[in-house]
């Protein structure tokens, strides 16, 4: 699998997003992970760590990269961290 389509969310409260507490948290990560590469594919862009506020995507500040797919919201809501 393309290693952009690997994701993990880390949820308010999760301080180790790489231990998902369920399969509903799983399935929902997969599937912004494929809308999210869908969403880069035309700019070729290669996603960092971004947080959520609101519908804006921003860069993680504990992981400066590349800027995020601009205004897309995943639909996790606010003050979710992805990693691509």
């Amino acid at each position: 699998m393309d290693p952009r389509y690997m994701i993990l969310a880390l949820r308010a409260g999760e301080t180790r997003p790489w231990k998902a507490r369920s399969a509903r948290t799983i399935r929902e990560a997969r599937s912004i992970a494929y809308r999210l590469a869908r969403a880069m594919r035309c700019g070729g862009n290669t996603a960092r760590p971004m947080w959520c506020e609101g519908r804006s995507w921003h860069p993680h500040p504990d992981a400066p990269g590349r800027a995020p797919v601009g205004g897309y919201d995943a639909g996790l809501g606010g003050g979710t961290v992805i990693y691509l």
